[in-house]
């Protein structure tokens, strides 16, 4: 919220560097990587396997550092800048933002834009209105879902991948049998994806769009009575993409594969209350409200796998497949509706009560079922404020003491939608 006086303009920002985790495992080389898995064999009884492979200009022999494929050092950045100021009427809050971050592994990324705005305007004496929102979008972006001991878990395959082995042919191609890192000058196979392909080809991203916002009137009737309506809404809308390359991981068996899920969450919520105050013969403090509120919740969701490439120049579900493997949707809403009270008394802000009835309604309950009446109340007496325990030395310490007791009964909609028309079948 902005204070009277001239605009004032803040910015704020950092730049820094993710970088390798500084106490990775020392690997063995090619040569020592070769003789280790040789004595291995030979301890078995079985002739060597492992050899060194040379490399296609004769420059030396074959020593891939993995984990240098997979980490980097990331740069990431955020900044932000806000205007706020205020008149006799009007007052504002205006800020946009901007993070930019890459992580210590390849193609980690997190990029996010937000707005901001707050206002709030005295239309007369009588009558305010305002607004406030703020606007996000983001993109989440990586190469694997994998698990941790999955074996397309980058991490875990830049560990145990074989020094001795080239990611790419003396070609140009893909060093790859069947699903497998390919031979090289072993004799073996090791079993381990060529993660080349996925580095360069496989996508996992999740962007979201986030509104949430708000506009009010407030309107004082009379002294000390105030009617104030407000509405607001939050809207999320999440897509998640993947795709996973024909050569290697997981999309071998399948010639490649991709996905698709939307998620919209929406809400909106329209409160109306009237509130009123007042203190008699400066002793008395009296505050008393009333109000209604309607909530409506509404998820929609759909999900669709496409495999088997027809041409694998695409990297995307929007390209050319042979296949449609699965498809899920879901679709719900419900409603909230509440009539709702509070009332407050204190005396010489010494002796407190208060109490609260209210009527709630969910859509989501049975027939029959879906109102409730709920209460409470408390009384509380402030002892600090009394004169007697003031004159104690252990005033001092405790500035603040009350005690308290209330009572109350309260509802619970966390059952989920419509249960009682879930159907059963034996």
């Amino acid at each position: 919220k902005g204070k009277q006086g001239a605009a004032k303009v803040t910015y704020d920002g950092w730049v820094g560097l993710n970088a390798r985790p500084p106490r990775m495992p020392t690997l063995l080389k090619a040569a020592d990587y070769v003789m280790i898995k040789n004595e291995a064999m030979a301890n078995m009884g079985l002739a060597p396997g492992y050899a060194l492979q040379e490399k296609s200009d004769g420059s030396g022999y074959v020593e891939t550092d993995w984990l240098d494929m997979m980490y980097q050092t990331g740069v990431s950045q955020n900044h932000n800048v806000s205007v706020s100021g205020a008149s006799n009427a009007t007052s504002y809050f205006v800020s946009l933002g901007y993070t930019d971050q890459e992580g210590f592994m390849v193609k980690n990324t997190f990029d996010r834009t937000t707005a901001r705005v707050n206002l709030t305007h005295k239309l007369t004496k009588k009558l305010e209105i305002g607004t406030n929102f703020s606007y996000s979008n983001s993109l989440n972006s990586n190469l694997t879902s994998g698990g941790s001991f999955s074996l397309n878990n980058l991490a875990r395959e830049g560990m145990v991948l074989p020094p001795n082995l080239d990611p790419r042919n003396p070609d140009g191609t893909y060093n790859i049998v069947g699903n497998s890192i390919g031979y090289g000058a072993n004799s073996i196979l090791t079993g381990y994806y060529n993660p080349l392909p996925q580095l360069e080809h496989d996508k996992f991203t999740s962007a979201s769009t986030s509104l949430i916002g708000l506009v009010y009137a407030e309107l004082e009737l009379v002294k000390g009575l105030k009617l104030k309506t407000n509405y607001s809404l939050n809207n999320l809308i999440t897509i998640n993409r993947s795709f996973n390359n024909p050569y290697q991981a997981g999309g071998f068996s399948n010639n490649g594969s991709a996905n698709r899920a939307t998620n919209t969450n929406k809400r909106t919520n329209w409160t109306n209350t009237l509130t009123y105050a007042t203190t008699i013969a400066s002793q008395h403090s009296i505050t008393a409200l009333l109000g209604y509120e309607n909530i409506y919740t509404e998820n929609e969701g759909f999900g669709v796998t496409r495999q088997n490439l027809n041409d694998r120049f695409f990297e995307d579900f929007a390209g050319s497949w042979a296949t449609i493997s699965g498809s899920t949707g879901t679709f719900t809403e419900n409603a909230f509706r509440s009539l709702f009270s509070n009332a407050t008394y204190d005396f010489k802000k010494k002796y407190l009560l208060s109490g609260s009835f209210r009527r709630d309604g969910f859509s989501g309950l049975s027939e029959g079922n879906k109102y409730g009446n709920f209460y409470g109340f408390s009384g509380g007496w402030n002892i600090s404020e009394e004169s007697f325990f003031q004159g104690l030395p252990i005033s001092s310490v405790i500035s603040g003491l009350k005690l308290r007791a209330s009572y109350g009964q309260v509802g619970n909609v966390n059952i989920g939608n419509y249960p009682s028309l879930d159907l059963y079948s034996v």
